[in-house]
Formats: C-alpha cells, sequence, structure tokens
C-alpha cells in the first residue's frame, strides 16, 4: 500500500483552508470543501499500511498537526456561531422593540 503521507498533507491544507473560511464567515465554500474533506478523511486508513520508522515518525507528526487544525477550526467555528447569535439577538431584540413602540 502506498504512503499516507500525500493524502495526510492534502488534509492540512483543506483544514487549514477551512480555518481561513470560518474566519470569514463563508460558510457556503466552507461547507461544500468540508463534506469533500470528509470524504478524504474516510479514506485514510492507518492500520493496513507497513511504513519505516522515518515514514511512521513523519505520519505521526503531521496527524498531530492535523489534530490541533480540526481543534482550531472548531474553536473558530464556535466563536463564529457565538457570535452570529449575538447578533440574531440584537436583531430579534431590535425588532421587538420596534413594534412595541408601533
Amino acid at each position: 500500500m502506498s504512503s499516507p503521507l500525500p493524502l495526510i498533507c492534502t488534509l492540512i491544507a483543506e483544514s487549514e483552508a477551512l480555518i481561513t473560511l470560518a474566519e470569514s464567515a463563508n460558510w457556503d465554500v466552507c461547507a461544500s470543501l468540508e463534506q469533500t474533506r470528509q470524504a478524504k478523511l474516510k479514506t485514510l486508513d492507518l492500520q493496513h499500511v507497513e511504513l519505516s520508522e522515518q515514514e511512521h515518525q513523519q505520519v505521526q507528526i503531521k496527524m498531530q498537526h492535523l489534530i490541533q487544525l480540526n481543534t482550531q477550526l472548531k474553536a473558530v467555528c464556535q466563536q463564529q456561531r457565538t457570535e452570529t447569535i449575538g447578533e440574531l439577538s440584537k436583531l430579534t431584540a431590535g425588532s421587538r422593540a420596534k413594534k412595541a413602540y408601533s
């Protein structure tokens, strides 16, 4: 079986792109890229691969980086969600106030 490193590097690049998209609240593109990334992630099989010690270390480092990016992506999405909820609450309160004085 071939080395998983190219796929892991692709997943890292897509994760970095997702973080950028999430930070700019570009949710349509973000959702599309996430579907693509998830499909690739499901094909990643590290159990049935024979790796040299050096390749094993590279895979381990790359996977740790991917996990860190996923954690960062989750935090960015949660922050954006919190901000969006806050903005919606303000709009709802403004709408209620307007109706109260109408």
